[in-house]
């Protein structure tokens, strides 16, 4: 039973972490673009000219595309920090009280 949530908090910890990174890139409907607009001038003039809309379009489908090759690397980071969170001894003591 508890090697079951062990595996379940893995799941839900991995795919949370990858859609945290997911959610940073700078494409327009995601939030990466907002937090860059705030920092960076160009880039927010550049986001708020209506007739850049169908560039940002096909770069988040481009984006979205090339995500397995982009994202390989945070996952195997990802998988590794929740690895040794669901191993360390003070989760133990939590899940087994």
């Amino acid at each position: 039973m508890m090697g079951n949530l062990i595996k379940l908090l893995f799941t839900f910890g991995t795919i949370n972490e990858l859609l945290c990174i997911f959610n940073l890139m700078p494409v327009p409907p995601l939030a990466g673009s907002s937090i860059l607009a705030a920092y960076h001038r160009g880039y927010a003039t550049f986001i708020d000219d209506p007739t850049k809309q169908g560039f940002m379009i096909m770069a988040f489908c481009g984006m979205f595309m090339l995500s397995q090759a982009i994202f390989a690397p945070f996952l195997k980071l990802a998988m590794a920090y929740v690895t040794a969170i669901a191993g360390s001894p003070a989760f133990q003591e939590l899940i087994y009280f």
